[in-house]
């Protein structure tokens, strides 16, 4: 038998997203086989990865400082707004080097049977942000996931700014660089088809 405090590593480690039994019980063999200077290491890593974050107070991103780097930099446009569920949006969002505006971190996406109502998400401050002329808003480009926690968010999101004079946008979805028309599901190729450009 497992003593208690290694079936209490294991489920810890399932608790993280993507991480099933098994793997867990994997990841928790492998620390426990490293040599005790690492596995400190390791927790000290994570206990000082924990103090050293801090949500922005005006994104609300987990960053290294409040305010974060992207909404201290001058040179971001002030006018567009794209609004994602999770700081780690951002970091993809930003790899691309496309997007040079300003971001609004909700904190999560809609999700009624979780238990996760728009008062749980940042919407009412997205909503602040949008109505105050300092800096002028001007797009809110959404882009939440592509299903249907995503999809749900972005309407309630297009919904609670259709008073505003704000443009509302949203990602392109559609086929993937790469798949393939006859293997693609319905919803994907209906979107690609919705959102065809001009050659």
């Amino acid at each position: 038998m497992l003593p208690q405090s290694f079936q209490d590593a294991i489920d810890q480690l399932n608790t993280l997203p993507g991480i099933g039994p098994r793997t867990a019980e994997r990841l928790a063999y492998h620390l426990l086989q490293l040599p005790e200077n690492q596995r400190e290491e390791f927790a000290n890593a994570l206990l000082h990865a924990a103090d050293d974050i801090q949500r922005c107070g005006v994104c609300y991103g987990v960053f290294g400082s409040d305010p974060c780097s992207i909404c201290n930099d001058a040179h971001r446009a002030t006018e567009q707004l794209c609004v994602v569920g999770e700081t780690r949006d951002i970091i993809a969002i930003e790899k691309t080097g496309e997007y040079h505006g300003r971001y609004h971190v909700l904190g999560g996406l809609l999700n009624p049977i979780e238990g996760v109502h728009a008062g749980h998400l940042t919407v009412q401050q997205l909503v602040t942000r949008c109505a105050d002329d300092d800096p002028k808003i001007d797009e809110v480009i959404i882009a939440t996931d592509p299903n249907v926690e995503g999809e749900a968010t972005a309407q309630h999101i297009r919904k609670v700014l259709e008073r505003s004079d704000i443009h509302v946008s949203r990602l392109a979805l559609g086929l993937p660089m790469g798949g393939t028309v006859e293997y693609a599901d319905e919803i994907s190729l209906a979107n690609a088809l919705k959102g065809r450009r001009t050659l």
